[in-house]
């Protein structure tokens, strides 16, 4: 099984967790957010076996919240017109 995903450097899709890395990379915002969005359970992750102190997110809640976030962020551009 290939490791990434050619085209964008990711992981393939599927139930495979992914990185505080590749979440920054999807979201477009730097790892200490991640964290601190994961921190303050604003965005789902997990920090379970086999590694306590490393963040695992799941490829359809971070997909969740980056359309939340976009939602959001089109909701309020639009009222400042």
């Amino acid at each position: 099984m290939p490791r990434s995903n050619t085209q964008n450097g990711l992981p393939p899709s599927g139930d495979r967790p992914l990185s505080v890395h590749h979440v920054a990379r999807i979201l477009g915002i730097s790892r200490r957010t991640v964290r601190h969005l994961a921190q303050n359970e604003i965005l789902k992750g997990d920090k379970g076996p086999p590694t306590p102190k490393l963040w695992r997110f799941r490829r359809l809640d971070v997909e969740t919240f980056k359309a939340q976030r976009d939602t959001a962020e089109r909701n309020c551009s639009g009222q400042m017109k």
